[in-house]
């Protein structure tokens, strides 16, 4: 970015400022309300991953794989578990058969996440660390179906 692009968002600042329209939008921000994540992370790192059993809820959470090697590319194989389609929560997986399975090979720094349609407990397994490490998602009835509908 250039200098003078810096000089202009410093004047917008102070305009607004000067205008008293910043402590307004700050209130406003202020008064919303967050939910909490639940989405759970797995970091992968030479060595192997932590956590290697994660539990998540169907529909709602995602299992996110982070890869933190360096120079090693990864792939993640879920066995016998169900994509939820069509929602911006999974990158880099897809449906593949009976399985879950990355699209690509996930690069140093690079991430894989997948939200699940259907309850159960799946073996999944991280290759390019030289032997496979394995490890387990158990996924719970979430709040509400793979439909959308809300549970009672």
């Amino acid at each position: 970015m250039k200098k003078g692009n810096w000089t202009q968002l410093s004047l917008c600042g102070l305009v607004l400022a000067a205008a008293g329209c910043g402590d307004e939008i700050l209130r406003r921000g202020e008064d919303l309300e967050v939910p909490p994540s639940r989405d759970v992370a797995v970091t992968v790192k030479p060595e192997g991953h932590d956590p290697a059993n994660v539990e998540v809820e169907a529909a709602t959470s995602a299992v996110i794989w982070f890869n933190h090697t360096q120079g090693k590319n990864i792939t993640i194989l879920v066995k016998g578990a169900t994509l939820l389609a069509g929602v911006a929560a999974n990158r880099n997986m897809m449906q593949h058969g009976a399985d879950v399975v990355t699209d690509r090979m996930i690069p140093p720094g690079g991430l894989a996440s997948a939200k699940f349609a259907q309850p159960g407990r799946f073996a999944y397994e991280i290759h390019g660390l030289g032997t496979p490490v394995t490890g387990t998602i158990t996924v719970r009835p979430g709040p509400v179906t793979a439909g959308g509908e809300k549970r009672p």
